[in-house]
């Protein structure tokens, strides 16, 4: 079961309208829940949200190695999109248990602590142009990318991780794998390779 919980949201910038927190599950290839919206907070110009739960049963593990997204959004009163970010849930396995995200709209943050509770593992990442703030770091440290390093990278940037060798780590962070099963990609962003 994947349990979200909504720690804080900030600077939403929605005056003047009730607003809520949505949130769902998506990308896993079979349908679960529809989405969960929390309470709503009224006629107030920056709203915050503190302790919005939200729980995906069943939802494990196993199904967020497969792929699939965790979908936060702030709504208006008028079910229309404030802020919105993605975070992959084959992140939320492992790593740190607070995650800051910055939703779309200028200045929104939410904090999030996600887990699996058939594992007890929390942690967060994101997808696209939506990105953590700045302050925080993720669970995996590819600063240390060597040619010839054994590692899983998510093809074309897809959701699914690959094995391969890093054949070139280029001056601008980017890697080239050579995957096991013979392809070649070239450019691949640090945040899509993970050492084994």
């Amino acid at each position: 079961m994947l349990v979200v919980e909504v720690l804080e949201g900030r600077d939403l910038k929605a005056r003047g309208a009730s607003t809520y927190v949505e949130c769902s599950v998506q990308g896993l290839g079979r349908t679960l829940a529809k989405p969960q919206r929390s309470q709503s907070v009224r006629e107030v110009d920056f709203p915050t949200f503190n302790d919005a739960e939200f729980t995906f049963d069943p939802l494990t593990e196993r199904d967020a190695r497969d792929g699939g997204d965790l979908i936060i959004k702030i709504m208006d009163d008028r079910d229309r999109v404030v802020g919105e970010t993605t975070v992959s849930l084959e992140k939320l396995v492992g790593g740190v248990n607070r995650k800051t995200l910055r939703l779309d709209s200028a200045g929104a943050v939410v904090r999030i602590n996600a887990r699996f509770d058939d594992g007890g593992k929390r942690g967060g990442s994101t997808k696209k142009s939506v990105g953590f703030a700045s302050e925080t770091e993720t669970d995996n440290d590819n600063n240390k990318l060597e040619v010839d390093m054994k590692v899983e990278a998510r093809y074309r940037g897809k959701s699914k991780y690959y094995p391969g060798t890093i054949s070139r780590v280029r001056l601008n962070g980017t890697v080239d794998i050579n995957y096991d099963d013979g392809e070649k990609e070239l450019g691949v962003k640090p945040e899509f390779v993970r050492v084994l």
